[in-house]
């Protein structure tokens, strides 16, 4: 409480927590004294809050001097201001604590959110490979070799073992040789549907839209026609291997035909990424040139970042395509399961290599799009 030496006028200020709020006293010593205990510290009394000044009349001097039993000197003033900062100090830890487990809470929360956030993006994008049936064959694919890469190191003479474990180990060696060759058989089922989409990117130039140099337009219409050669041949080798009493054919005939299409399809590939490798830098170029001012130059720097991330993507085809090569000659020749030209581990090793690369290709393209 403030008492001010103007013998009409008493101002009391209520503390409640850290606010407080100007009262003037009304007439009669009843009022100013409920009004002072009000301000003495319970902060559960309905007096906590208020809602405006309230007017009050001139008391006489005889009032204010019977009443007053408050401190009016500086010295005084100073001991009281004292002791509210100390409460004010105290409540601040108060809230201080309490925050601090506000802020506890919301941390666990967002750690939550974060968490299931991260498992819903990986249920979508799986989603999405699955769907995918481009995609969905690359993880086929890539599961195939990883079969071929453990029974190739699980086999019993590659490992140092006891004679009674030798037989467990070749058991597993062989359960996944299995595997490799059932996956190899479905990665040629889900090729039925190539010759269809073939024909329609020859008819609308599909594999080479949105690109402006002719020699990928060119390398486009090439690698369509090898695709509407390679499926129906490869159609042929796998109805001979799987009914070779139905169908009577030499499957291994028609398999190095087919990846005699194929390896047309790998060096133009090899081509036109070439091709678009060098118009995505031209487009580069141009936009560092046309750039004019701060926001011109953001924008530009946006799809810069786009197109360089559309050259890795090229890059890694070219990479995989290099990969490609040796396997490919190896498949095409004529007799090429009788008198093998590249060794098992060489051979699958090359193509275990692709599949690695193939598979993060796809991932930074989901990631780019």
């Amino acid at each position: 409480l403030i008492h001010f030496s103007d013998p009409r006028i008493r101002i009391t200020l209520l503390g409640t927590k850290s606010n407080y709020v100007a009262h003037r006293v009304m007439s009669t010593p009843k009022i100013t004294n409920q009004m002072s205990t009000s301000g003495g510290g319970n902060n559960n009394s309905k007096d906590d809050s208020y809602d405006d000044i309230m007017p009050s009349p001139s008391l006489p001097s005889s009032t204010l001097e019977k009443n007053s039993k408050l401190p009016s000197s500086d010295g005084d003033r100073k001991r009281i201001a004292a002791s509210a900062n100390d409460v004010n100090q105290s409540e601040k830890n108060g809230g201080n604590s309490s925050s601090n487990c506000k802020t506890t809470v919301v941390v666990l929360n967002n750690h939550k959110e974060k968490q299931l956030s991260r498992v819903d993006n990986f249920l979508s994008a799986w989603a999405s490979w699955s769907c995918n049936a481009t995609l969905h064959e690359r993880g086929i694919k890539l599961l195939q070799y990883i079969c071929w890469f453990l029974a190739k190191v699980t086999k019993s003479e590659n490992v140092k073992l006891q004679p009674r474990q030798h037989q467990k180990w070749s058991e597993l060696s062989q359960g996944l040789s299995q595997i490799y060759n059932q996956l190899s058989m479905s990665r040629y089922i889900s090729r039925l549907y190539g010759t269809p989409a073939s024909l329609e990117a020859i008819r609308s130039n599909s594999w080479s839209a949105g690109w402006k140099h002719p020699h990928i337009r060119l390398h486009g219409q090439i690698m369509a026609w090898s695709m509407l050669f390679y499926y129906p041949l490869e159609h042929v080798a796998l109805a001979a291997y799987v009914a070779p009493n139905l169908i009577k054919a030499d499957a291994e005939k028609y398999t190095a035909f087919s990846c005699r299409a194929w390896g047309v399809y790998v060096i133009s590939d090899f081509m036109s990424s070439f091709y678009k490798v060098r118009e995505l830098r031209g487009r580069i170029a141009e936009i560092h040139g046309m750039a004019n001012g701060d926001d011109d130059e953001e924008e530009a720097n946006n799809e810069v970042s786009s197109l360089i991330k559309a050259i890795k993507l090229q890059k890694l085809q070219m990479l995989r395509n290099v990969l490609f090569f040796l396997p490919m000659v190896h498949w095409a020749r004529r007799d090429w399961e009788r008198k093998p030209w590249l060794k098992d581990g060489l051979l699958n090793g090359l193509m275990l290599s692709e599949s690695i690369v193939c598979f993060y290709q796809s991932i930074c393209a989901l990631r780019s799009s």
